[in-house]
């Protein structure tokens, strides 16, 4: 199979119009595909539906080839692999990482769907770290490993992850977690197990995802068989927040509220960076947020938290009156900002 028809684009205008759907840190950027489907058989996921049974995986030679053809014609700085499991072959992915070191180019790389956690070891995550990978997203989906195994089917073991979250941070790679809410047949407890899960584990970001059944998946079947969706309410691009789901445990507007109060909870009230890591990046990840919504009354008085922590009053006290324009009520950055400009 031929590398993409790059040479039939202006590259220029294409990676100057390009959006990673994750984080990023160098540009130019673009995606890369390695592999297609993945060996496992989660019961919410269409890949096999859609590749087939088995992972097709290109060479880590014809691979290294075209990250060659990448940084010396185009000169990109940084990859984003797109594969549904990049490392599930270890001896394949070992040797992609090791010629990337060896090449020497100083590329970023990441792997916005994620990873899965079952193939990552102190081994991998090392040559990942040395050849450029600054941030690992862990697709973990519940606190809860019944759920995981009995009605996800999903080859994760949740006392290996805050070891493997301890490691990436050792390594300078950020960690971040994906995770599902409101999974058919799970309860109300296994939804705050998850929470509870993701806030104890000091994640750099967690993303929380409402569960969305995709025709002919397992979980689909499920949700028809109970009657815990109506198929025609399933919507491709909104259910994904916004659940469809309705069972005796909880229903869409539930979910709605759990989710709201889970990345307020996980990622700024007890954001593992403000609370005990990193400073820095705590402000880093509430400036991003405060950027695209500068509405968020709640990122606008974290990022401010932060900057009181770092000793930067001045620029806490703007992210604390930035609060009260998004919320005139918010008593906390009242007292706050009153402390600050010497009125308490």
């Amino acid at each position: 199979v031929p590398f993409p028809a790059r040479h039939l684009f202006d590259m220029k205008k294409y990676f100057a119009a390009s959006s990673a759907h994750s984080v990023w840190r160098k540009s130019p950027f673009t995606q890369m595909i390695t592999s297609r489907g993945c060996p496992c058989k989660c019961t919410f996921c269409a890949l096999g539906n859609h590749w087939g049974a088995r992972q097709r995986m290109r060479s880590a030679e014809n691979v290294l080839a075209e990250i060659d053809l990448l940084v010396e014609k185009y000169g990109v700085r940084e990859l984003h692999f797109e594969d549904d499991n990049l490392t599930s072959d270890k001896e394949r992915a070992m040797r992609i990482f090791r010629g990337l070191e060896e090449r020497k180019y100083d590329l970023a790389w990441n792997v916005p769907s994620g990873m899965a956690a079952y193939t990552l070891d102190d081994e991998i995550l090392e040559r990942m770290a040395a050849s450029g990978c600054y941030s690992v997203s862990l697709a973990i989906e519940s606190g809860n490993q019944e759920v995981i195994h009995k009605l996800m089917n999903k080859p994760v073991n949740l006392k290996k992850i805050p070891g493997l979250v301890r490691r990436i941070r050792e390594l300078g790679m950020d960690a971040r977690g994906f995770f599902i809410l409101g999974y058919p047949d799970e309860t109300r407890e296994n939804i705050r197990e998850t929470v509870d899960f993701a806030r104890g584990i000091e994640l750099d970001w967690a993303y929380f995802f409402i569960a969305s059944p995709l025709p002919n998946t397992v979980m689909w079947r499920t949700c028809v068989e109970k009657k815990y969706i109506r198929p025609e309410d399933f919507d491709p691009v909104r259910s994904f927040h916004k659940s469809i789901i309705r069972t005796p445990e909880f229903d869409p507007e539930y979910l709605a509220g759990v989710r709201e109060e889970a990345i307020v909870d996980v990622n700024f009230r007890n954001n593992a960076n403000l609370r005990k890591h990193n400073i820095d990046k705590a402000i880093e990840s509430f400036k991003d947020v405060v950027a695209k919504y500068p509405h968020f009354d709640f990122a606008n008085f974290y990022l401010g938290e932060a900057y009181l922590k770092k000793g930067e009053r001045s620029l806490a006290a703007e992210s604390y009156r930035n609060t009260l324009k998004a919320n005139p009520g918010h008593a906390e950055a009242k007292k706050r900002l009153e402390e600050l400009e010497g009125r308490a």
